[in-house]
């Protein structure tokens, strides 16, 4: 039982629309409305300023590591586990938001730096050299996705299979993202 409701309150919590808030807060522009239209940390910057942004982005951080810790405690690293798994999904995917989220990137290096802090922290050195080389947050992102499952087999972490999941959940909310950098389109953050 306690399980069943850790995992219900990990997905419940990673589907509250942070990114939506801060901006209404604040008095921005909801980043549903314009921008990428996405509800994520990189929309609120560009719309509303690095200082909304970066709220944002402790924040749904905070949304993935929150639950995973909690998880940890009263379950164990497999509840933890799948807990981190629903709790990108539902950042992802939320119900309060008729399931049109964000793209998963600071709720899984939420998720990471609870379940695996090496990992996450080596992704995200990564994310900075690729994003310091290019500007551009959603080639930085993916490409630091694509190393989750390398960096978790490499370190011998047991979760290979957590960052497969995540992985996959984040490259697939990027599709859009894929085809603009393949078409030469992709916008530079700075």
């Amino acid at each position: 039982m306690i399980a069943a409701v850790t995992l219900f309150f990990a997905y419940l919590l990673g589907a509250l629309p942070m990114s939506v808030g801060v901006s209404v807060l604040s008095g921005g522009v909801d980043p549903r409305t314009a921008g990428s239209r996405n509800p994520g940390a990189t929309n609120v910057a560009r719309l509303n300023g690095w200082r909304a942004g970066g709220i944002a982005l402790a924040l749904d951080i905070t949304k993935g590591l929150a639950p995973t810790l909690i998880a940890l405690s009263v379950g164990g690293p497999t509840l933890a586990a799948f807990a981190g798994i629903l709790t990108v999904v539902g950042h992802c995917f939320p119900v309060y938001l008729a399931f049109r989220g964000g793209k998963g990137v600071a709720t899984a290096a939420g998720v990471f730096l609870a379940l695996a802090p090496t990992v996450m922290l080596l992704a995200a050195a990564i994310w900075g050299v690729v994003f310091a080389i290019g500007r551009r947050s959603s080639l930085a992102a993916l490409i630091a996705a694509a190393a989750l499952p390398i960096l978790c087999w490499a370190l011998g972490t047991g979760i290979t299979w957590v960052a497969l999941a995540i992985t996959a959940v984040v490259i697939a909310r990027h599709r859009p993202n894929i085809e603009r950098l393949l078409a030469g389109r992709e916008q530079k953050l700075l």
